[in-house]
């Protein structure tokens, strides 16, 4: 169970469930259910706020639809499965962080962090640094793949379709998939993660590890059919939903130098992509 890590650890407190809320969201719940929810920490130096209710509140909690909605996907009464999207060997899953500048990305990461408190949707779970400072969990975007209607054209279209605020341990859960699983961690640390998350899986969808293992060959066997694809990266959603607008999507100066080019402003094209165009 989560606890507050500042907390001191000789006095008597009840095991937490925090919530993925923005500060207003905070709030209006602590307003409208005082004897269920409740502030537990200060809000920290980037400004978001811990709130939650104890283990023990969780099946009355649960009975409110305004409050289950803010739960963590583990604690919801229908609880949201983590299914893995399979990312091709051609698609970086960073390509977010890795394109754009840094002003830009910024404003992605305090939108989305803001909106859920600074901690992983999942689970609920923050980090801290050895100062007790809150560090801000990863994002993690889903993407919507369309390969060329003509197989034996190896190129295709993915389009961001949401973005997810995730820990490090419910990230590694989505990546198993992948070409690199676990690919945000250190080289030599990839391994034994990966069986962490294959039990971190199953705890959390409520299967048998069989099925997790079966569920990891499936992605796989999607991800290989992509994996020489080469793909364009269709960024419009972050416009569409007012996380970034349009006028403020650019480029970083390294993606730039790189060759990467942001076609009709929404769409990222690497230079390998632009080449195929070329040869066409």
């Amino acid at each position: 169970m989560i606890v507050d890590p500042t907390q001191d650890r000789s006095s008597q407190y009840l095991p937490m469930i925090f919530l993925p809320v923005s500060k207003k969201k905070a709030a209006l719940l602590l307003s409208a259910y005082p004897t269920l929810v409740r502030e537990y920490a200060a809000t920290d130096g980037r400004r978001f706020t811990s709130v939650g209710i104890s283990e023990s509140q969780l099946k009355t909690a649960s009975g409110i639809a305004e409050i289950d909605r803010s739960l963590p996907w583990r604690y919801r009464t229908k609880r949201i499965p983590v299914k893995m999207t399979p990312t091709p060997a051609m698609a970086s899953p960073t390509l977010l962080a890795d394109a754009l500048s840094n002003q830009s990305y910024s404003m992605i990461l305090g939108r989305i962090h803001g909106l859920y408190g600074g901690r992983c949707q999942v689970c609920g779970s923050d980090h801290r640094n050895r100062n007790g400072r809150r560090i801000a969990p990863r994002l993690m975007a889903t993407w919507n793949y369309q390969p060329h209607a003509n197989s034996s054209v190896k190129k295709g279209l993915r389009e961001l379709i949401g973005l997810t605020a995730v820990c490090n341990d419910c990230l590694s859960m989505f990546s198993l998939g992948d070409a690199r699983p676990c690919y945000h961690l250190a080289k030599e640390s990839r391994k034994s993660e990966f069986h962490r998350a294959i039990s971190h899986l199953s705890q959390h969808n409520g299967w048998p590890v069989d099925k997790v293992q079966a569920a990891i060959t499936a992605t796989r066997r999607q991800r290989r059919r992509w994996d020489d694809v080469i793909w364009a990266s269709d960024i419009s959603w972050l416009s569409k939903t007012g996380i970034l607008p349009s006028e403020q999507t650019q480029l970083g100066l390294r993606a730039i130098h790189q060759d990467y080019t942001l076609w009709k402003g929404s769409v990222i094209l690497d230079r390998t992509f632009r080449a195929t165009l070329t040869a066409a």
